[in-house]
């Protein structure tokens, strides 16, 4: 699992792009970021990270990925053995990639000097209900 997270880190998006095919031109990308689209971008992080620190919606994810296995013919069991061993664990590395790594630059929904403006939206929820 942390050689999945170590591959990701090596991922360039500009090459990434361009390889499979994702984009016409790189400059593209860099015409439609804005402020806003970082601002969003960020927001958008913030609500993933709050949902992947929250016990009960990791719950709900695992709930509806075992529902899902029920749907794969002749594999169920070890579908939802995957799932129950894999998922928690990709949930916690997931998070603390985010937490390192500043996906908006990475897709270019901002500069890579952009940085958030004194805290993110979820810290800001966090020390309030302190």
């Amino acid at each position: 699992m942390q050689l999945l997270f170590t591959k990701i880190t090596e991922i360039k998006p500009e090459e990434f792009c361009k390889q499979y095919g994702l984009c016409r031109d790189i400059a593209l990308f860099s015409s439609v970021r804005s402020d806003s689209t970082c601002v969003f971008c960020h927001h958008l992080l913030d609500e993933v990270m709050s949902k992947l620190k929250d016990p009960d919606a990791e719950f709900e994810i695992i709930q509806i990925l075992i529902k899902e296995c029920n749907k794969i013919e002749g594999h169920v069991q070890q579908c939802k053995r995957l799932v129950l061993q894999y998922i928690p664990l990709i949930l916690v590395n997931g998070e603390k990639f985010l937490e390192k790594n500043d996906i908006c630059a990475l897709v270019q929904a901002c500069d890579a000097s952009q940085k958030r403006a004194v805290g993110s939206f979820l810290e800001a929820g966090l020390l309030s209900d302190a």
